[in-house]
């Protein structure tokens, strides 16, 4: 009796047979896009320079002192009058400076099961199988990006504020070792995101100089996003003291047109977040963690809604700024002279990977789907960006008794 091949990898067989009766359809359940996936701005990372790189900000100036004033008179002689009169006004050195900020490339990976051709073979409509297994593949890819564009504006936004009755809490210096630029502070959110904390921010990032690089003007004033969830953009708009402050407009920037948004208040465009990042928290004190709730969690082999997420008391609304930050993606692979590569994309684009082994898979006869992904985050003007870590209300569910 031949001796079996203890060497190879355990396959899963993950198509579908024909077993009892089974519809012609196959359907496949899906994740709702993002507007992280489209809003930030991309660049290639520069070949030949290594895998940490600087950018260099040129930082605002005024002068140090009250500048002096001083009345014009005619040129004298030094003699009994001033040393130069209307020549040399008085004079105050302006200083320029300037600030480096490092990032890194970094990478992750992802892989499909292993398919077997024989179990390709004897699947039920196995290519219908293979194209909803693509759209999976393909809605991971959207997920990691969304997760990753997200979750580095806010590590690297240095203005991280905890909503108040009075307004919020400032943000701290990060800890050591920590790559986060500044902290929320420790402390409990005890309010939830008002139209007011909105307003406060509007004129913090006006003074910040974001106005320079806004989504154009309405009314003569630069506009920002307010990326926040649908119930936390819902209460504003039921609130009576912002219903006036509201509008729905028609001249929405033409890069926002895409993806929905046409109400702005008081300056800023309102986007929905399907999954807002959600908290709760461990410790107290200084001690005190925030713990980000996952909105998906595996419930055997079914990814179902997290019943903790729909419960979480916490959420963060972000103020966007198209020149914050900008993701940095690891250019495709290239040929160098003789040395000849399989092309590679490194924005999680997913390949088809048959990789004959004499023992393993001595006949090519499974293989698996693999995306790589490889990008730096850029920090381009992050004070531009802030995020307010708030209270997070369900809406009211405004029921009556049904008429007798």
């Amino acid at each position: 009796m031949p001796t079996p091949n203890t060497t190879a990898p355990a396959i899963n067989d993950i198509m579908v047979r024909l077993s009892g009766q089974i519809s012609p359809e196959i359907y496949s359940r899906g994740i709702h896009t993002s507007v992280w996936l489209d809003l930030p701005k991309q660049e290639a990372w520069p070949e030949g320079m290594g895998t940490v790189l600087k950018v260099l900000t040129m930082g605002r100036s005024l002068p140090r002192t009250t500048i002096e004033w001083e009345n014009v008179t005619p040129s004298v002689s030094p003699v009994g009058g001033d040393q130069g009169g209307a020549c040399i006004p008085p004079v105050q050195r302006l200083e320029l400076t300037n600030k480096f900020a490092e990032y890194n490339l970094q990478q992750t990976s992802l892989e499909s099961p292993d398919i077997c051709l024989l179990d390709l073979v004897t699947a039920f409509q196995a290519e219908q199988q293979l194209s909803h297994m693509m759209e999976v593949l393909t809605e991971n890819t959207r997920q990691v990006w969304i997760n990753r564009n997200r979750s580095e504006y806010i590590r690297l936004c240095p203005n991280k504020f905890i909503a108040t009755e009075t307004g919020w809490l400032e943000p701290i210096a990060a800890a050591a070792g920590s790559t986060d630029n500044m902290a929320f502070a420790a402390s409990l959110p005890t309010q939830n995101l008002t139209g007011g904390h909105l307003k406060r921010i509007y004129a913090r990032a006006i003074r910040a100089g974001a106005g320079k690089k806004s989504y154009g003007t309405v009314d003569g004033r630069p506009t920002f996003m307010a990326i926040t969830g649908m119930e936390t953009s819902e209460a504003i708009a039921q609130a009576t003291e912002y219903r006036q402050d509201l509008r729905w407009s028609d001249r929405v920037p033409e890069l926002l047109t895409p993806l929905g948004i046409e109400k702005m208040f008081k300056g800023f465009w309102l986007a929905d977040d399907v999954n807002p990042p959600r908290y709760t928290t461990t410790g107290t004190g200084a001690g005190l963690r925030f713990v980000e709730v996952a909105p998906y969690i595996w419930s055997g082999t079914e990814l179902v809604e997290n019943p903790a997420y729909e419960t979480a008391p916490y959420e963060d609304t972000i103020v966007f700024h198209q020149e914050a930050v900008r993701h940095v993606i690891m250019p495709p692979a290239k040929n160098y002279g003789q040395l000849k590569f399989d092309p590679q994309s490194y924005r999680g684009d997913w390949k088809w990977l048959n990789i004959q082994h004499r023992t393993d898979n001595p006949d090519g006869n499974y293989g698996f789907f693999r995306g790589v992904f490889a990008s730096g985050t850029k920090p381009v003007f992050p004070q531009y960006g802030f995020v307010i870590r708030h209270k997070r209300c369900n809406l009211p569910i405004e029921a009556s008794a049904c008429a007798a």
